[in-house]
């Protein structure tokens, strides 16, 4: 993994653990995914970054 791609996989592992925290509070998702739904398509769309989900399951 290149420096530029391991910065921009570490700020958007920070970016979804905020997301994560907010999650609790949000009481109406309206037609939105909850955060775990959210993730659920995320992993099958990107999966193989393993890189990224290597951050995020820390």
């Amino acid at each position: 993994m290149t420096g530029g791609k391991s910065k921009r996989y570490r700020h958007a592992a920070r970016h979804l653990a905020e997301c994560r925290s907010c999650d609790a509070t949000i009481t109406d998702f309206s037609d939105h995914p909850s955060h775990a739904q959210f993730l659920e398509i995320l992993r099958k769309e990107h999966g193989r970054k393993h890189g990224f989900w290597r951050l995020v399951d820390l």
